[in-house]
C-alpha cells in the first residue's frame, strides 16, 4: 500500500494531523512554534493536491496527563460522533486512508509507567470504523515506547513507527509516505504481542527447559499458555520499500584459535522494485559456557543501500574480543567451545553457521 502516489486520493485522519507536540517529554524547553506538524509538512512538500485532512478524534478521552509544568485534561467532545462520521465518509470516497494515531507525549518518559500500553480505545474504534469502508489503510504511530499493536495490525496493511519524531517530523514522515525516502529504521526495542510478555527482549538468557516451536507438545517448559513467547516485532525489525533476500551464512573457517579471526559473509540482493536501505545484523550465541549466556547477542550492524536488482556481499570480522564473557571465576575471557553465528534482517533470523573456538 506504500508508498503513496500523488495522483491517488488519500484521506489523512487522526489527532496527530495538526499536532506540534511531537518532541517528547524530555524537550522541556521546546517551543512548539519551531515544530512542523504533519499537515504543514505535507503542504511544504507539495503532497496535498489529492489529500484531505480530518481530525477524527482527540488524542485522549476522559484523561488528565501532567508533567514538566504542563497539565492537559481531555473530556468527551460533544461532537465526538460527528468527527468520526465525517472521517468515515471521507475514507469511503478515498483510494487510501492514512491514520495518525498514538499516545500522548506526557504518557511516556520518566514517571510515566502504564499498565495498558495499547493505543487509546477510542482511537482503535476510529480505526475499525474506517476499516469498515476502506481496507487500504496505513497507520503512523506516534509513541514514546513500544506499544502493543496486536489489534491495530489486523486493520492496517502498513504501519510506520514514527515514535516522537521531533521538530522536522512532519516533513520526514511525508517524504517516507510518498517514497521520496525509503524507510531505513529498525526497532531498537522488541514490540510485545501482549503486555504480559514484558519484559521481552532478544538477548534473554537460556533456560533449563527451553520451549522449542517445532517440538512436540511441551508442558513443563518456559512458555505461555495463551500467547507466543516471541514478541510481535523483534529487536532489529523493520521493513522498507525494497525486498532484500539473504544468502546462507558463509564462514572463512570452521575452527578459530586465540589471536585469529573468522570472516562471516552473506550476499544480500534487492529483489524488489524500489531502493532498499538494509541493516544487516550479526548475532552470536555461545552454545555452552561456565556462566549463563543470552540466546543471541548483537555483535555488529552494517547498513547497505541497494538499488533494485543490486546485490552486495557483506562481511563481518569475528575476533576473540567478541567471544569474551565474565566466566565463573570472574575473569573476562573467551572460553573454548562452539559458537553459532546468525546474520539477517533482525534478531529472529535463523540464517546461521557455527564454528569451534579452541
Amino acid at each position: 500500500i506504500l508508498p503513496l502516489k500523488k495522483e491517488e486520493k488519500v484521506v489523512f485522519i487522526g489527532p496527530y494531523i495538526d499536532s506540534r507536540d511531537t518532541c517528547g517529554s524530555w524537550a522541556i524547553f521546546q517551543d512548539e512554534n519551531d515544530t512542523i506538524s504533519f499537515k504543514e509538512g505535507m503542504e511544504q512538500k507539495g503532497y496535498t493536491e489529492n489529500a484531505e485532512f480530518l481530525k477524527g478524534c482527540e488524542i485522549l478521552e476522559n484523561s488528565t496527563v501532567l508533567g514538566f509544568g504542563r497539565q492537559e485534561t481531555f473530556g468527551l467532545r460533544p461532537d465526538r460522533e460527528e468527527l468520526i462520521d465525517e472521517a468515515v465518509k471521507a475514507a469511503a470516497k478515498a483510494d487510501k486512508a492514512v491514520l495518525l494515531l498514538g499516545e500522548h507525549t506526557l504518557q511516556s518518559g520518566e514517571a510515566s509507567s502504564r499498565s495498558d500500553i495499547t493505543i487509546p480505545h477510542h482511537q482503535l474504534e476510529l480505526l475499525k470504523r474506517v476499516y469498515e469502508v476502506n481496507k487500504n489503510i496505513a497507520v503512523v504511530f506516534y509513541m514514546g515506547r513500544p506499544l502493543v499493536l496486536t489489534e491495530p495490525e489486523k486493520y492496517a496493511k502498513a504501519m510506520i513507527a514514527a515514535f516522537l519524531p521531533g521538530t522536522m517530523g512532519g516533513t520526514g514522515i511525508a517524504d517516507v509516505l510518498y517514497g521520496v525516502r525509503t524507510p531505513g529504521g529498525r526497532v531498537p526495542m522488541s514490540f510485545p504481542e501482549s503486555v504480559g510478555q514484558i519484559p521481552v527482549y532478544h538477548n534473554e538468557f537460556s533456560t533449563g527447559r527451553p520451549y522449542k516451536k517445532d517440538g512436540d507438545e511441551q508442558k513443563y517448559v518456559s512458555r505461555y499458555l495463551d500467547v507466543p513467547n516471541e514478541p510481535l516485532y523483534p529487536f532489529g525489525y523493520g521493513l522498507g520499500y525494497g525486498k532484500v533476500e539473504y544468502s546462507k551464512v558463509r564462514l572463512s573457517a570452521e575452527h578459530m584459535k586465540k589471536g585469529e579471526t573468522i570472516e562471516a559473509t552473506v550476499s544480500v540482493k534487492n529483489i524488489g522494485k524500489m531502493e532498499a536501505s538494509e541493516k544487516v545484523q550479526l548475532y552470536i550465541h555461545d552454545e555452552k559456557a561456565s556462566t549463563v549466556r543470552p540466546v543471541r547477542e548483537l555483535k555488529g550492524i552494517i547498513p547497505v543501500r541497494l538499488l533494485p536488482g543490486e546485490e552486495k556481499e557483506v562481511s563481518f570480522t569475528i575476533d576473540e574480543e567478541m567471544l569474551k564473557i565474565i566466566d565463573v571465576n570472574m575473569e573476562f575471557k573467551a572460553e573454548p567451545g562452539r559458537f553459532t553465528v546468525y546474520i539477517g534482517a533482525d534478531s529472529r533470523t535463523d540464517n546461521s553457521a557455527g564454528f569451534e573456538f579452541e
